[in-house]
């Protein structure tokens, strides 16, 4: 590297570290326009979240633009892209339209236990075929794809990874016990599989060959192996999604690329509003929503199934943990809830310039106060809701 280059990239590193900062304050100070946007209920209302949603998209430019790219294509991907040949043309702007896009694939990076099985049947209803699976963002991100992906509430994301790793059928299982995986499948066999985590992980100790649940959401936005799968994988020799690789840093993934790949992919939801980011889908494809998407006349009330394990749906409640409990959850995902912070607001910004193109309201009161309830310990996501609000 010329002194040139390494001047340059320190330059793009210090914009990198202000854009993050600006971002994180300008989140901080969402959660007033978020509650009014939504209780004044029609889109005329939208004015003073709209406009930070305009200064949050500037930050999210500055993100984008100062973040180095992680690793590159990868190859299958690219051959992929020279077969199809033609130019890939992407329309900016959070509405986007994919009307023109039929010569790109659309990528579903899941990072695991996010709804990915419900979230690629809501796909697939719409569009075909639809690629990915759990893997490294980075890899996957190409002018000819249309990348796509879900985050969690990151205390519910770390039990249904404890769940899955005790009770999923798998040929891992034998080996998962063998690493001392606590089997109970209990609030204390979570809060014991949370504690090996939280206090002093190391790679040395191990992740019971099943997933690592420091900041994994963070991680697979960060990591750079080129595993088309790590499902099939019980250790990573470098950061993959599932497991952290052989230095311990990588467990705290940095948090300005992390922001930066939430504003790169193209399309951004999460669990808790399944519903409604399929319809944000539904309108960049097609233009239009069905009347099911909007709030008037019990419309946006019928939410879609998650697709999961019957077997762990009733074992186990994050609402019914203990502040002990809760406390190593947050612990071992500090940088997954600031990740998660931000794809909130983006969808939350995106969903409103939806209302605004459709003139009806998509995203409902009732679903918004039930949001807010189930995260509002995501630091300076948003105030808690009132009990009244809570119970809408």
């Amino acid at each position: 590297l010329t002194w040139t280059r390494v001047a340059s990239m320190a330059a793009a590193a210090a914009r990198l570290a202000a854009a993050t900062a600006q971002e994180v304050r300008l989140l901080q100070n969402t959660h007033n326009q978020i509650r009014l946007q939504v209780d004044e209920g029609h889109p005329s209302s939208h004015a003073p979240f709209a406009a930070r949603c305009i200064a949050l998209e500037g930050v999210a430019e500055q993100l984008r633009k100062n973040a180095p790219r992680r690793a590159p294509p990868h190859p299958v991907i690219v051959q992929s892209a020279k077969k199809r040949g033609g130019a890939f043309t992407r329309e900016e702007g959070r509405l986007g339209s994919w009307k023109n896009s039929s010569n790109r694939i659309f990528h579903l990076t899941h990072i695991a236990k996010t709804g990915g099985r419900s979230v690629r049947e809501e796909m697939l209803r719409l569009v075909e075929p639809v690629g990915g699976a759990e893997q490294c963002l980075a890899p996957f991100v190409h002018p000819s794809r249309i990348n796509v992906i879900f985050f969690r509430e990151p205390r519910g994301h770390t039990l249904s990874q404890y769940l899955h790793s005790v009770f999923a059928p798998t040929r891992k299982m034998a080996a998962r016990r063998a690493a001392g995986l606590p089997q109970s499948g209990d609030m204390n066999g979570y809060k014991r599989w949370l504690a090996h985590f939280a206090h002093g992980w190391t790679p040395a100790k191990g992740d019971f060959v099943s997933y690592n649940p420091l900041n994994m959401m963070a991680r697979t936005l960060t990591c750079r192996a080129l595993h088309w799968n790590c499902d099939f994988l019980t250790a990573c020799d470098e950061p993959c999604s599932h497991h952290v690789g052989p230095n311990v840093s990588d467990a705290t993934p940095p948090l300005g690329p992390a922001l930066a790949a939430v504003h790169t992919a193209e399309l951004v939801g999460v669990l808790e509003l399944l519903s409604e980011t399929m319809c944000l889908m539904e309108f960049r494809l097609r233009g239009r929503v069905p009347r099911r998407c909007t709030c008037a006349a019990g419309g946006g009330l019928r939410g879609r199934a998650h697709v999961g394990r019957r077997e762990n749906a009733s074992r186990l409640s994050v609402s019914a943990a203990p502040p002990a409990v809760l406390r190593l959850a947050d612990d071992v995902t500090a940088v997954d809830a600031l990740v998660y912070r931000s794809a909130i607001v983006r969808l939350l910004c995106d969903l409103e310039q939806l209302e605004r193109a459709v003139g009806a309201q998509v995203l409902c009161p009732q679903k918004l106060y039930a949001l807010m309830a189930q995260t509002s310990h995501i630091p300076g996501l948003w105030s808690p809701p009132s009990p009244a609000q809570a119970m809408a």
